[in-house]
């Protein structure tokens, strides 16, 4: 039975794409929001793509127990993936300065190889701005240039940088872009592996180190979000993949209280047997990913949550059977997980 189940594994693989939500190489979006609950979104931005350029998108139906998100990308020129959460009507047209102690706390993985970086990112109007607070990056530091000093905030040093992008898109149209950069000095992550990464940024720290290096950070607070970029311009050698399992945000508010989170996201709860890519099903496309992962292949990006979740008989390894096991279970021949003798736990065999 799993020699002919490994087979049918085989033969899926080749036609993995059909599980997958790849973007086509045609399709641009700049600003393509799904809101949720709270005012929370998720935006993605994908463009100038060869024909062999992959990415993919997806996140779950928003309730109390899932929700987060996650992508993945390969040889692409330029690729944006947003969770976030645009401001609640009280705080409409406020800068930075109506919410002291803002802050982002996340927990995610993120690989990248090639170009690429995460990290808080956002916009402010009434002067138009675009900033961007990085975490981690791959082969290149952003943004280059435009050096304005360093600070240390939360116990890490930072460098802040200031550019201008001119004919820019912008989320009020084609415009000339200041655009402010807070760069950690040390890199949270490696390139080209899988690194586990949480955190709380002090975004308004941030602001205020960046308004003390003279730049104008008093526009209106219009969004902010956790955020990857894949950037591989013309080369398009940017790959990687970015899943968020948990972010929030708070404030002090104008008792000096700090508020409760008023947006969080949250993925599919932890040990879900089978699912080895995390998205809250276990079906073929888990399977895939086992085997190619069982087979070396570098490409196949498992999380530590997946690992854990495609190790269906519990015996500390993730490999080939753990696969044939996925399969059974869609098929409805046995139940996940087994136990390590390769028996049905639940029926405690």
């Amino acid at each position: 039975m799993k020699k002919r189940l490994t087979a049918v594994l085989l033969a899926a693989m080749t036609a993995c794409s059909a599980f997958t939500t790849a973007v086509s190489a045609g399709g641009y979006s700049y600003r393509n929001f799904e809101t949720e609950r709270n005012g929370s979104f998720y935006a993605r931005k994908y463009e100038e793509k060869p024909d062999e350029a992959t990415f993919e998108f997806s996140h779950p139906v928003y309730n109390e127990n899932t929700g987060g998100f996650s992508c993945k990308w390969d040889k692409v020129f330029l690729i944006v993936a947003e969770v976030g959460w645009e401001n609640p009507a009280a705080y409409a047209g406020k800068s930075y300065k109506a919410f002291p102690g803002l802050s982002v706390t996340y927990d995610a993985d993120f690989c990248i190889d090639g170009n690429g970086y995460y990290g808080v990112h956002g916009w402010t109007k009434n002067p138009l701005s675009e900033f961007y607070i990085v975490e981690g990056w791959g082969s290149w530091r952003p943004p280059g240039g435009g050096y304005k000093g360093t600070v240390a905030v939360n116990g890490q040093n930072y460098d802040l940088y200031y550019a201008l992008y001119h004919d820019a898109p912008s989320i009020e149209g084609t415009k000339t872009i200041p655009e402010y950069y807070c760069v950690r000095q040390e890199n949270s992550v490696a390139e080209g592996v899988s690194s586990h990464v949480t955190g709380t940024i002090n975004v308004y720290e941030i602001f205020q180190e960046w308004a003390n290096a003279g730049l104008n950070v008093d526009g209106e607070l219009e969004y902010c979000g956790l955020f990857a970029e894949g950037y591989g311009g013309g080369q398009h050698n940017s790959s990687g993949s970015f899943h968020v399992h948990s972010a929030s945000r708070s404030w002090e508010d104008p008792a000096g209280n700090l508020t409760a989170p008023d947006w969080f996201l949250t993925d599919t709860p932890a040990g879900v047997p089978g699912d080895a890519n995390c998205d809250g099903v276990v079906d073929v496309a888990d399977a895939v990913l086992v085997m190619r992962y069982a087979a070396a292949d570098s490409e196949a990006v498992i999380t530590e949550q997946g690992i854990r979740n495609a190790d269906t008989d519990q015996n500390g390894n993730t490999d080939s059977d753990d696969a044939v096991n996925i399969l059974l279970y869609i098929a409805k021949k046995i139940r996940l997980p087994l136990n390590e003798n390769g028996n049905d736990a639940a029926a405690g065999n």
